[in-house]
């Protein structure tokens, strides 16, 4: 079975921007996951994440309805039961780093792989430059000190420079994926 391949970083990394290259350029399926936070600018319901209130999202978790879910910066985040693609198409996600190392040891079914910036400092500089609010920022910070403390848990782990649309970027992580499928 082909695994689903689990894209994990910090904010501010180029999850999506991967996610969007491996779709568009390469044929990639990309399965919507589930939140409670609001959409940022330029997101839509459906395509970036399906937006849900919290009793929604409670209900769910009562009823079984995630693969995995978690809570983050306020907000819950979840990989809904009934994600899935056509078994012709790669799959790839993002989620948060506990989740991709609770999901990987079970069947091989997922494939976490760790965006990680060379330079942490840089990389805390652009949360900052990013986010406009202090809380925001301190609870991205937190949570790029977590992603950094659970990156000895990666077996697959890319080095970004800059940001991981870059070629370099894009074509490690398909050599990364060719091993698996």
């Amino acid at each position: 079975m082909r695994p689903t391949f689990l894209l994990v970083g910090p904010s501010q990394v180029g999850k999506d921007s991967l996610i969007r290259i491996l779709v568009r350029q390469h044929g990639w399926h990309a399965p919507v996951n589930m939140t409670t936070r609001s959409p940022r600018d330029g997101e839509i319901d459906g395509v970036d994440y399906t937006f849900v209130d919290v009793a929604t999202f409670h209900g769910l978790i009562s009823s079984g309805g995630f693969v995995d879910w978690d809570f983050t910066a306020g907000n819950y985040y979840g990989i809904p039961a009934n994600s899935g693609t056509p078994a012709s198409e790669p799959e790839v996600m993002h989620c948060l780093s506990r989740m991709a190392i609770r999901l990987e040891r079970p069947a091989g079914r997922y494939a976490p792989v760790l965006l990680l910036p060379r330079s942490a400092e840089a990389h805390r500089k652009r949360i900052a430059r990013t986010f406009h609010s202090e809380r925001a920022v301190l609870q991205r910070l937190e949570m790029f000190d977590e992603e950094l403390a659970h990156a000895p848990l990666f077996r697959r782990v890319v080095h970004i420079e800059d940001f991981a649309s870059s070629p370099d970027v894009v074509a490690e992580f398909l050599r990364f994926a060719r091993e698996l499928m």
